[in-house]
């Protein structure tokens, strides 16, 4: 079930509320900040998402030697769309 009322929450213990809340003070920035499991995956993400940029370039500049003489009209914007595409 994806929906708990307001009654059944209460029936089994659950409260909307946080019990465990601890004061934002900058010893506890400090600690999340950190904390791997905070930067992590922004840094996991930032890597490949750079990767995933130098892969287009080289593939859209690999794209745009091999077919630029070959096709009329193919001009490295195309190869960048194509390589988007990929």
């Amino acid at each position: 079930m994806l929906f708990i009322s307001y009654k059944q929450r209460r029936q089994i213990g659950v409260s909307s509320r946080s019990r465990n809340h601890e004061p934002l003070t900058r010893e506890r920035v400090v600690k999340i900040i950190l904390s791997p499991v905070t930067w992590l995956p922004a840094f996991a993400y930032l890597t490949t998402f750079g990767l995933e940029l130098a892969l287009d370039g080289a593939m859209a500049n690999t794209l745009f030697s091999l077919f630029s003489k070959r096709r009329a009209g193919f001009d490295q914007d195309t190869a960048g769309y194509y390589t988007s595409i990929l």
